[in-house]
């Protein structure tokens, strides 16, 4: 997926949920996916380290609202923001 690797979360959900469960690439999909998804939960982090709290907490909710299943390591990764 184009999205995917242009690392555009936005684009890559409503393309991901249209690749139906059984298809052949859905696994290979759905890795990618999880794979953005840990890539930008690493930015949170950093973004958090630094101190751009303001940019972390933008990039969590973006990132919550597409991937709810990420909030443990989203919260996790922003705790330097709290």
């Amino acid at each position: 997926m184009k999205s995917i690797e242009a690392k555009d979360v936005k684009k890559a959900a409503p393309k991901l949920k249209k690749i139906p469960n059984d298809s052949l690439y859905a696994a290979r999909a759905r890795k990618a996916w999880d794979e953005l998804i840990a890539a930008q939960v690493a930015d949170v982090q950093t973004l958090a380290d630094a101190g751009n709290c303001a940019k972390a907490k933008a990039l969590a909710m973006q990132l919550f609202d597409l991937a709810p299943d990420s909030a443990a390591d989203l919260a996790k990764a922003s705790t330097a923001c709290r």
